[in-house]
């Protein structure tokens, strides 16, 4: 009577389909990777006056990005970040001074937090007599896939107009709020 149980037994595990196991999959929209990942910026603030005159200020700015995927099984292999900084020119009003971009690619686990330090960047500045240099005014944070496409945008509120330009940025030039080069 054994035999005949372990004969039926097969017979119908042959027979039932078999759960096929699955890769992780990949992502499929920003809203997708925004469900499951939060992250935020937080800045170190180190403000002193320092320089020549009593009024002169200078800024040492620096980021801690945090990334969480809760996530409990789904991993995010090939990400970017791009981490851009502005500061507000003192000498042309309205115009953005470009301080920073920070970029680094990361794998994030399920259910882990990563944490993210952006290189300290120092600005320095007077509005009175000697009027010179930049105060710092936001930042803008991208994150991408392996294939460049866009999962996450988080930003200082409301200072930039759009984020087509990022890329083409270059280091202490002066633009505008359409990121468009301005001149001195």
């Amino acid at each position: 009577m054994k035999i005949a149980n372990w004969i039926v037994f097969l017979i119908i595990m042959s027979v039932l389909p078999v759960p096929e196991t699955r890769a992780a999959e990949p992502l499929s929209s920003k809203a997708d990777f925004a469900s499951k990942v939060t992250v935020s910026a937080i800045r170190a603030k180190k403000t002193k006056i320092e320089g020549g005159d009593f009024d002169d200020m200078k800024d040492r700015i620096s980021f801690t990005i945090k990334l969480r995927n809760s996530d409990p099984n789904r991993p995010f292999p090939g990400l970017k970040i791009e981490f851009y900084l502005f500061g507000e020119s003192m000498v042309v009003k309205r115009a953005l001074q470009f301080l920073q971009k920070y970029e680094q690619t990361f794998e994030l686990a399920p259910l882990q937090e990563l944490i993210l330090t952006t290189p300290e960047v120092v600005s320095a500045w007077d509005d009175t007599n000697a009027v010179f240099g930049s105060k710092y005014k936001g930042w803008y944070l991208l994150i991408r896939d392996a294939s460049g496409q866009l999962l996450s945008e988080k930003s200082t509120s409301g200072f930039l107009s759009g984020i087509d330009g990022l890329p083409n940025l270059k280091v202490d030039q002066l633009y505008n709020r359409n990121l468009q080069p301005v001149k001195e």
